[in-house]
Parts: C-alpha cells; structure tokens; sequence
C-alpha cells in the first residue's frame, strides 16, 4: 500500500477547521520586475498577528488581515514556516508534473512580480511573465524550523490563479516521494483548469507543490495556509489523498459527533464537486472503513449532517460547458447566453451548438442514455453529432475555433417547441468526458434552445436497466409508511411486494408538497420539510433482504385539487428550474429516492399541463406512471404524447378496478395504450385473499403486475395479512 504525506497506516489524517478563515497571503502587490529564479517567503509571529516576508526586499508580500491574520490553532506553536518558490521554464525541455521531470532554469529565468496580476515564469524570448505551458512555479515547504502542538499539522488551505475576465485558469501538481523522479506518478494532480483550489491538504517538511498553466497561461494571486488539529472535528470537510497500489487501507476517525450522519466520501479529484459516499454511520465517536485498492489517486472527506444522507438515485448530468458558435460572426464568443442557436449553412451564416457533459458514474447496467433540451420553438430537423475534442471551453469557443464536428448519432426531422429527448445510448458506456454539436438543416434566423445559463438547463440521463423484471405488484399505503414506516418496514419487506406506493402526495395552490394530510409537509422553499427520519426509512425498505426494488409517489386522489393547482402554476411559473413544481419535485427525488410520480388524476383532466408536468418530472429522472378509473381520451391522449416526447417514460398503469373503476377490466383498457398492459388493483375492503387471487388469475393474460389497495385497512383490524393478500396478487398475476 502507498499513503501519500507519509501518513500512518491504518489512520485517517484530516485537517479540521474552517479552511476559508486561513493566513491569506496575497502576491499581487509590491514593486513589478523579474527578482531571480527563487525566492524565499517566510510566515513569522504564527501565533498572530502573522507576519510574512521574503529575502529579496522588492518582492515583499503583504498580509491581507482583513480576512484573517492568525492561525486556527496556536497553542504550543512557535517558530516559522518558509516556502521556498522556484521557477521553471520550458526553454530546454517542458516540466511534466506527472514524473516530476524535465524544465529548467534558462537564460533569463526569473520569477515575474507584475502588479496587480500575480507571479509567473519569466525567460529570455518570452513576451510575458505568465505561467505558460510547460512552465512552473514550484512551492517546496521548509518546516524544520516550526514546532507545533500535539496532534497538529499545516495545512495548505487554498490557492488562487489570476482570473483575466473568467478566461485564465491553473493546474495544481504534489510532489509523490514514493515514486522516483522520472517515472509515472512521481507527480499526482490535485485540480485541472481551476481559478481556485479550496483545500485543505497537510503538509510536511519538504512537501512540494508544482503550479502551471491550465488550459490558458496563468499567475500565481494568492496562497491560504493554516495551523490545524489533525483528526475530525466535525462539520469540517477536510481533504485526505492517498493511492493504495494493491489490497485495501482502513480509514479511521476519531473525534466524531455520535448525535449526526457522518459519511465517508471519496472523489478522484478535489476540483470534481461530485463525491460518492462510500459509507454512513452514526451513534459513534470513532469509525473506520475499509477502503479497496483503486489503482487510482483516492481523495477522502467525512461529511456530517443531523439527517441521513440520501441515495444517489438515477445518473443525471449538466452541462459543464454549452455554448453557440456563430459563421457570421467568427471571432465572438456566446458561452454565457441562455440560449443555444442553431441555423443552416445554406445562408452562409450557420450556427451549430456544442455541449460537454463529464460523466462521473455509469450504471452497472445501462438501459438506454438521453439528451434533453429544451427548444424556444420548432425546429425542422436537428442532428446530434460527436465530437472527439473534449477540451474546449464555454468562455472562449468561437467559430474560428470550434472543435470539428465528428459522426451523426442521432437525427430527428422536426423539433417541437418545449421538452425534446435523443437517444444517445451508443455514444457513451463508461464514465468520461463527452462533447457533442448539435447541427440543423433549418436555414431560418433564431433557432434557439436553452442553455445551462437558463432555467432549461440541458441534462443527460443514464437509465439503469431495471431489477424489478417480470410482473410487478405494488401496494398503496398513506400513514402506515410515513410516521409508522419503522414499525411496519420488516412485513412490508418480506412480503415479496416489489414495489410500495406511497399515496399520496398533494400540492396546493404554492407549489408545496404535502403527504397524506394537510399537515405532514414535506416540501417549502425547495427544501425538504417532513420527518427527519423519514428518508433513512424509506432507503431501508430497498435494503437486503428485501422484495422491494420501486418506491413511487402516489400524486393526488379523489376530491384534491393537486391537477388543478399544478395547472395554474405552469401556466404561472412554466417548468423550470426555478419554478416551484421543479424544486419540490426534485426535493423528493434527491431527498425521498422516490423512483416514479404516479398520476391519480380524477377530476382536473387537463392534457397540456398534464404532459408539460410530466415532461418535468422526466428532466428530473422520475419515471411516470399512471393510474386511471374512468376517462380513457384523456388517459390515452397523456400517454401518447409522452411516449412521443420520450418512448418508455411511462412504464407502468395501475388500473383501478374497485370502487368507482369496478366496472374496470385490463383487456378493455389496453388499447389505450399501446405497447403497455394495465396492471389491475383490487381493494382489501372489497375481496378477501382469496377472491382476490381468483379475479387476478382470470385476467393474468392480458396484465403486466397487480397491486393492493390499501395497506391501512390491512392494518387497521382486517382478519387477514399483509403477506396474504401479498401471496394473493404475486399467485394470481402469475
């Protein structure tokens, strides 16, 4: 195994603290020029107020103290820290971080001091004294002449790039002793293209830091450094990096808050803001989690939070970059419009579009991958294309510069205004960075599409392939699975039910969401509201061993005005972002893992807002699911219209057959959808288990599943089980 920072095995080793309230040392004041290949800048008086200096006397580097002038932890410090700063420039051979190798002190080599842009690299030849691409600032710490207190380390706690109009960004690079100079993996790197590096990251006697250019040339603006408690103290998010080559490393913690959710999170790279939980645990002061050999540098946090973390649920991805390209105007940018236009070339003026999605994480296996964009208007014909280079930037793409446009993907002839998928399934299988163009063949002016800066941002969807195969069945339930849920998760578990419907969710007139009742709120403000334990319960229901696969949201009911009042937002608010259909309903997924919206519509039937809503819920990830009784135009005409818009959406109809849908059957209902059979439901009220597996078994040929209405009459004294009336459906169905 190889620990990076020469840390103990078998000990997780953070820095604790708030790292935005470190030593801030800034580097673009003082006089201008060139001061020589290297110079030492010193960190005195560390117990405060902090004092920094060099040698050379021109460069002196004042303390930005109106951010903070003293080290977090003080007790027991005394003495300085000095880094050495050195620089290397390309003139002889390019500096590659990754073996720590190459560069060079050429005729002319100086570090550049240019007010107010920072430090660079200069050379004899060079017309400026930025960072250019095989060049470096590298940052050796001397720490021999600093005595710390028990348990405490230095910290580098942040760095800055100089920043010209969003345009300039650096590379981040740490010195690997484990790896000899020279050979891959002497160099590990801790961010790519970034304006800032937040840390923190421990640092030792003779550690060394390599900053160089990014996509653009760059400057050095400022360093952060700090004295922190090695170790967790909660709600900190430190940073750990090691490269375990073989076998696995425990991790430990110690100084854990028992009364929180503290999670273990993991992430190839600092810069990257999606981290995957590796592990939660509560209840505890110290944890530790063993961690398998990725072959790959690991970067480790411990977050905390008073509520239990929820799931990833679905692989859904923005944008990072999206921008137009305009023929008639090859030098201008429009990287930070909100729109994406495309045009024809038969005019001479063409517009194509290019987006590039990173793709952190892939199902283990994939159903089917989709682009969804959002069109101003109709367009006629618009292609997907590939394109191999994945390096270019929003901020600075124009049409003298655009990537070249690569295969076709996928084509659809027409373009309706509002929400339109493409399958993108033979482009992308494993995790990577993607670009695509999107091309028309529509010669007309002001074609245009949301971009990521609007509140249709573009999204690409993973789709896992589904383990809830063959004939399904569900139950509905309304108290039992939320303040009862605890209680009731076990029977509901083993009942062999693969999916558990949780009715109902209503919205009222603000966009909030609420469960059951008008007083159990769940969503306000786009903030999850409802019980605390709640989402660890509803993830317990998945958990082994367990039959559940599916959880939906059952949405209104008899009497509930949720249709009407989603009707008067949209035509309100629309479907964006920013409206408030989008934020409660993502708080459910993101929060709740809710895997579907089933739509129990009995008295609104309005097919425009119906369709708007549930092209909504798709951006989202949710499946749509529905759940008729009477009114087959309608129904038949809300599927059609999103199998259209994206074949599959739909996947489930629960058809009510007792109450007032007794008169019900799935043969004459199928046709109303074609290509997907109706699964039956049967009320508990109304046949007992046997009855109800004999009526099912008659109808088994012509249904896809079956469910239970409902769960709180099976629990509120009825002769019979949850697992009889389960056994009941799963027999007669199958």
């Amino acid at each position: 195994m190889k620990v990076l920072h020469k840390i103990m095995v078998g000990s997780l080793i953070c820095m604790a603290g708030f790292v935005h309230a470190a030593v801030l040392t800034d580097f673009v004041s003082g006089e201008g020029g060139n001061v020589g290949s290297s110079v030492d800048v010193t960190w005195s008086n560390l117990t405060g107020p902090v004092t920094v200096g060099s040698l050379i006397t021109a460069t002196a580097v004042p303390l930005i103290d109106s951010v903070k002038n003293t080290m977090t932890e003080t007790d027991g410090v005394s003495g300085d820290i000095k880094v050495n700063i050195l620089a290397v420039d390309d003139l002889s051979s390019a500096f590659v971080p990754s073996t720590w190798s190459g560069g060079g002190q050429s005729a002319g080599n100086a570090i550049n001091v240019d007010s107010p842009y920072g430090w660079g690299v200069r050379r004899d030849g060079r017309v400026n004294g930025h960072i250019q691409t095989g060049e470096a600032l590298i940052l050796t710490f001397d720490l021999s002449a600093l005595s710390l207190g028990a348990d405490q380390a230095v910290a580098l706690a942040g760095i800055t790039f100089y920043d010209k109009d969003g345009t300039s960004n650096g590379d981040v690079w740490m010195r690997d002793f484990d790896v000899a100079a020279g050979s891959s993996g002497a160099g590990i790197q801790l961010a790519n293209n970034v304006v800032s590096y937040p840390g923190a990251v421990p640092i030792r006697d003779g550690d060394q830091i390599a900053l160089m250019a990014g996509a653009t040339d760059t400057r050095l603006v400022s360093l952060e450094l700090d004295i922190l408690v090695e170790g967790f103290e909660l709600p900190a998010q430190a940073v750990l990096f090691i490269e375990p080559a073989s076998g696995s490393v425990t991790l430990s913690a110690t100084n854990l808050t028992s009364e929180v959710y503290n999670t273990l999170q993991w992430t190839e790279s600092v810069a990257n803001t999606n981290w995957a939980s590796v592990s939660t645990t509560t209840g505890v002061t110290v944890a530790e989690w063993m961690v398998p050999a990725s072959g790959a540098t690991s970067f480790f946090r411990v977050e905390s939070s008073p509520t239990f973390p929820p799931p990833k649920v679905g692989y859904l991805y923005d944008p990072i970059d999206d921008a137009y390209v305009e023929q008639q105007n090859p030098s201008m940018n429009f990287g930070g419009a909100t729109s994406l236009g495309v045009r024809g070339s038969a005019t001479s003026q063409e517009m194509v579009s290019y987006l590039k999605f990173v793709v952190d994480d892939v199902p283990g296996s994939i159903d089917e991958v989709l682009l969804k964009v959002y069109s101003t208007e109709t367009i006629a014909g618009l292609g997907v294309y590939e394109v191999s280079d994945t390096v270019w930037n929003e901020d600075q793409i124009t049409w003298g510069s655009r990537p070249s446009v690569g295969a076709l993907i996928v084509n659809k002839p027409s373009v309706s205004d509002g929400w339109n998928t493409f399958d993108l399934s033979s482009l992308i299988s494993t995790p990577g960075t993607y670009s695509i163009a999107l091309v028309t063949t529509d010669d007309r002016t002001s074609l245009n599409m949301s971009s990521k800066e609007s509140m249709y941002n573009p999204v690409l969807e993973l789709c896992s392939a589904s383990d809830d195969v063959g004939k399904y069945s569900a139950i509905f339930g309304g108290g039992p699975l939320y303040g009862g849920l605890e209680g009731n998760a076990a029977t509901i578990k083993a009942s062999g039910l693969s999916t558990v419907m949780l009715w109902a969710a209503k919205v009222n007139g603000s966009g909030e969401v609420f469960y059951n009742s008008g007083s159990n709120l769940l969503t306000s403000n786009g903030e999850y509201a409802g019980d605390s334990a709640w989402p660890e319960q509803l993830l317990n229901l998945k958990k082994a061993p367990s039959s559940v696969k599916r959880i939906e949201f059952s949405l209104s009911a008899w009497g509930d005005a949720s249709f009407a009042n989603i009707e008067t937002l949209i035509a309100a608010e629309g479907t964006g972002e920013d409206s408030s259909l989008y934020k409660s309903f993502k708080v459910l997924r993101d929060v709740l893992g809710a895997d579907a919206i089933n739509f129990d519509d009995e008295s609104n039937y309005d097919v425009a807002s119906t369709v708007e809503f549930g092209k909504m819920l798709s951006v989202l990830g949710y499946k749509v699911t529905l759940c008729p009784y009477r009114d087959t135009t309608y129904w038949g005409a809300v599927y059609t219209q999103l199998e259209a818009y994206q074949p599959g959406l739909v996947d489930r109809v629960y058809l009510q057959c007792y109450a007032g849908g007794s008169y019900n059957t799935p043969l004459a209902w199928n046709s109303i959808f074609p290509g997907l059979n109706v699964a039956p439901g049967l009320s508990v009220s109304e046949k007992t288990p046997a009855e109800m597996k004999s009526t099912l078994d008659s109808w088994k040929d012509d249904s896809a599943g079956g469910f239970i209405w409902i769960l709180d009459e099976i629990l509120s004294g009825n002769v019979n089980s949850v697992k009889d009336y389960a056994d009941a459906v799963i027999d007669g169905v199958n």
